[in-house]
Parts: C-alpha cells; sequence; structure tokens
C-alpha cells in the first residue's frame, strides 16, 4: 500500500477532506491527493471550502475541520 492511499484512508475516516499547507498556500483534495507525490513535513489535514469568485479555484483546503 502507498503512502497516499495509507493517508487518504486515515482522512477519509477521520472527517477531512484533504490536505493543507498555509505555509506555501498549496493544498490538495482527497480526490487528487498528493498530486506533488508526497506530502511536506508541514502538510496538515483540512477541510473543503469554497473559493472566492474570480480566485481560478472552485475551492481551497483548509487547516482542521470544517
Amino acid at each position: 500500500m502507498e503512502l497516499s492511499e495509507i493517508v487518504k484512508i486515515w482522512l477519509q475516516e477521520n472527517g477531512y477532506d484533504g490536505l493543507c499547507n498555509p505555509d506555501i498556500e498549496c493544498g490538495c483534495a482527497i480526490e487528487d491527493l498528493m498530486p506533488c507525490g508526497e506530502p511536506g513535513i508541514r502538510c496538515e489535514a483540512g477541510h473543503r471550502k469554497k473559493a472566492s469568485p474570480g480566485s481560478g479555484v472552485d475551492y481551497l483546503i483548509y487547516p482542521g475541520k470544517g
């Protein structure tokens, strides 16, 4: 089992939507987990929140549970 699979299961079982690193404004949802290849040491579990209109994305991942 790959690290991304283990993290995905843990996130789902604990009510999170993905990972984020607020230090560098980075986030990924469970559906596209770790497109970078691996989480950084500063990544933390987060929740999905609708992005502001005109931001170019539909949602952002913020630290903590929603």
